[in-house]
């Protein structure tokens, strides 16, 4: 049968099970999202009114789990007494309640006589095993089961883990990755069934890992932050930020679940509570939503941080370490986490032993939570925004050489590494563009699984594919008579280079193609035009080279306007300023959903110059 998802129901009303109905809705599917009934209810009050205050709280919540008010129209309430007729004409019932095996098992009891016969049912839990879930099961429910767990906030976090259980049909799982990448914009991870899956079971222990030397080596909560951050190609909310941003009772849940769950992991005891954590959760310091966990803020809004002994909140200063200055001065993600490991300060040294325990952590994982690195990596990076996976981090400091140094530091080298570093050097290569990755059981490199809908402008660039170049962008021939203009610079600035390789892209596609696209695969589209090189022009006095930029900046922009062939601009993340004027300029527009787009120049005191307010208003008067 060819399934298609035309309608959804959402079980649970939380932040969580709100955030996938707002997220299904975003992507145009309908959406029956059901509740308990409230246990005291009052004379008046709606049977349904948990759902329908969770839908209303969607408008409140930062950040925004909605991209559009009109969205909520496609979201339906009620509740699991009244209401459960809804679910019948859904195609697919995800369940995203309390994390209780007898709760869950009572609920699905109930809402199986519901389902359509075709329907998917699937659960949200981040780590409740399927066979305990579904014993009750027939077999024909099993084949239709699985487990689609997003992170929070499902808008934001790119991640969809799908855990097949014994019996999941192989075809459901190829239609829900499909439905996953290609409706919901998400990247798809495949893993096992085992404690917190692949995501978590990576980044928990190495957040508790991290928890764990900082009481060691003395530590505070700022010092740790400051390197396990950015500077290690992490996200700035590092370790004790991302346990106040997540909670520190939602943290405490998890941890203690995986210590509990996880009797033959040989690094059980990292999971282990620190006795700083009970004292916290005594207190009731939990993080953000009660503004008081690791980090607060005095009455002058004076950071604060958590003295890890003594219980009490201290100055929150930064830690002067060469390390983090080092890091600041390299902008490859790979090459700063080496610089920051082979720094030899307190800094570096934490760095390092989080890394060397989290690599090796990763690779005796491998076959137990996902039959590959790849899904690993991925995991990590879409899960928790690291920049990189922890094979692709070992790969980037030198695998065979931080072996011998955690070898000779005392750490436990998995056997596996030898047939890696027996058949290769790297746990990824790239060949003819493609890249590929080692299996480490067929012992040779296995090229990673695309999507085939997608072109990667790296591939065509050194295969060939390049038309023209400069320093600002290039021009790449994507078949069938269709050409990119693809930007480089840094952040995608628009600069002088820029403007001559639209010009160029404009020539060519009039004189011998049918199309051109202006895009990248650049963290944003772009941030702006090159600020630095107009100030610079205007503090020597050189007007007459402002203007000429500026005037040249608008003839492009014209020119794509009224380009004779078509010109299709593909924005996303920043499209700020001067990126945003080249999408005004083209005849379509195909956004990601999330683009953050304006002409900003107004904050540095500047108008837009590239034909901006021009194009404002136009839409204005039309």
């Amino acid at each position: 049968m060819k399934r298609k998802i035309k309608k959804a129901a959402v079980i649970g009303s939380g932040v969580m099970g709100s955030g996938i109905a707002a997220h299904l809705a975003g992507a145009g599917i309908p959406v029956v999202m059901l509740d308990i009934v409230p246990k005291d209810l009052e004379e008046g009050q709606s049977r349904s009114s948990i759902a329908e205050t969770s839908k209303k709280q969607l408008l409140k919540q930062k950040p925004s789990p909605i991209f559009n008010k009109t969205v909520l129209k496609l979201i339906e309430t009620g509740n699991l007494e009244d209401d459960l007729d809804k679910l019948k004409d859904c195609d697919w019932v995800v369940e995203v309640i309390v994390e209780n095996v007898n709760i869950k098992k009572m609920l699905f009891k109930n809402i199986t006589p519901y389902l359509n016969e075709d329907a998917i049912l699937s659960s949200n839990t981040s780590g409740i095993p399927i066979k305990s879930m579904t014993e009750d099961f027939e077999d024909g429910l099993k084949k239709r089961f699985l487990v689609t767990h997003f992170f929070n906030p499902v808008r934001y976090l790119k991640l969809l883990e799908l855990i097949p259980g014994e019996l999941t049909d192989p075809d459901l799982m190829d239609f829900m990755k499909d439905f996953g990448e290609n409706t919901l914009g998400k990247g798809v991870v495949l893993g096992k069934d085992t404690p917190n899956f692949v995501g978590n079971r990576i980044g928990v222990f190495a957040l508790a890992n991290a928890m764990r030397i900082a009481l060691e080596d003395g530590l505070t909560p700022q010092q740790v932050d400051a390197v396990l951050g950015k500077a290690m190609s992490r996200p700035g909310s590092a370790v004790f930020g991302t346990n106040d941003l997540v909670g520190i009772d939602t943290m405490v849940h998890v941890v203690k679940n995986s210590y509990e769950a996880l009797v033959n992991d040989e690094m059980r005891d990292t999971f282990e509570m620190p006795e700083f954590i009970e004292k916290m959760m005594e207190k009731g310091l939990l993080g953000r939503k009660v503004k008081k966990g690791f980090f607060t803020r005095d009455k002058d809004k004076q950071k604060l941080q958590l003295d890890l002994a003594t219980m009490e909140y201290v100055p929150a200063e930064k830690p002067d370490w060469k390390c983090i200055k080092k890091a600041k001065e390299v902008s490859d993600p790979g090459e700063r986490i080496k610089v920051v490991i082979s720094t030899d300060d307190p800094g570096g040294k934490l760095a390092w032993k989080n890394t060397a325990s989290t690599l090796i952590y990763s690779l005796n994982r491998l076959g137990e939570i996902a039959d590959d690195i790849v899904n690993i990596d991925n995991g990590m990076k879409w899960g928790f925004n690291w920049d990189l996976g922890p094979f692709e981090i070992w790969d980037a400091i030198g695998v065979k050489e931080s072996a011998e140094r955690m070898k000779a530091d005392g750490y436990d080298v998995p056997e596996k590494l030898n047939i890696l570093l027996e058949n290769g050097e790297t746990f990824y290569k790239t060949i003819d563009g493609d890249r590929y990755y080692f299996d480490l059981i067929k012992k040779d490199y296995v090229k990673v699984p695309v999507r085939d809908n997608v072109i990667f402008l790296n591939k065509l660039k050194s295969t060939g594919k390049v038309l023209a170049e400069n320093e600002g962008a290039d021009i790449l021939d994507l078949g069938d008579g269709v050409i990119c203009c693809s930007v480089h610079t840094k952040m995608n600035t628009v600069d002088d280079k820029v403007i001559e390789m639209l010009n160029r892209a404009v020539d060519m596609v009039e004189d011998r193609y049918e199309a051109l696209v202006i895009g990248s695969q650049a963290q944003h589209f772009g941030a702006g035009a090159n600020i630095f090189m107009l100030l610079q022009a205007a503090e020597e006095g050189r007007w007459w080279e402002v203007e000429e930029i500026t005037q040249a900046f608008q003839n492009a922009n014209m020119r794509l306007k009224y380009c004779e062939k078509p010109v299709v601009t593909a924005p996303y993340g920043l499209t700020l300023g001067g990126a945003c004027e080249i999408t005004m300029h083209g005849h379509r527009a195909v956004a990601a959903v999330e683009t953050y787009i304006g002409l900003v120049e107004v904050g540095v005191g500047l108008l837009p110059a590239g034909g901006g307010t021009k194009e404002l208003l136009i839409r204005t008067l039309n």
